[in-house]
């Protein structure tokens, strides 16, 4: 028969912990550091966030068996995907999104070359209206005058219709 003596004993050791890691961005060299929380997820002191990308390359590449690996800040990546011909999967979308593929990269063409992105510039007058009751009354009537400043006043007039044909108990009618 076997038996076991315990008791407490305080035990104290170094050791070695991270207080703080940095990450480099491979394209400009700006630097990002990081200073573990207690819960060991990291804090962005400086609300630089950066990207990682790792790429290996199978037989008959031109970089035959390399694996690379390399961080980004977001303000290189998004000068890299500026540079795209097609739309990433996924660029400046969510599953709310209002837009269909090709409506998405014409949006992304026009964000290319102007800086801007407008998720209804391409939509028709009738398209936009079909969204009317997602949005509040000022923001909506903020798009349409936007890109169809010429049916603006017909907006307004018919939405102020409407309007008063729910208070009086009517019906919602046509825009």
């Amino acid at each position: 028969m076997r038996s076991e003596v315990t008791e407490l004993r305080e035990i104290t050791r170094l050791e070695q912990v991270v207080v703080s890691s940095s990450i480099v961005c491979n394209k400009c060299g700006k630097q990002a550091m990081y200073r573990p929380l207690p819960d060991k997820t990291a804090k962005d002191e400086q609300q630089i966030q950066m990207q990682s990308f790792e790429c290996s390359f199978g037989y008959s590449s031109r970089y035959d068996n390399e694996n690379w690996s390399f961080e980004l800040c977001e303000e290189c990546l998004l000068e890299l995907v500026r540079s795209f011909k097609l739309v990433p999967q996924g660029f400046r979308s969510s599953d709310y999104d209002l837009y269909d593929e090709t409506k998405h990269q014409k949006i992304f063409e026009h964000w290319q070359r102007t800086g801007e992105w407008e998720p209804f510039k391409f939509h028709s007058y009738e398209e936009l209206l079909e969204y009317r009751k997602l949005f509040n009354e000022d923001y909506f009537a903020s798009l349409v005058g936007k890109y169809y400043p010429e049916r603006l006043r017909q907006y307004r007039r018919k939405s102020e219709a409407m309007h008063a044909a729910r208070e009086f108990g009517g019906c919602d009618p046509a825009l």
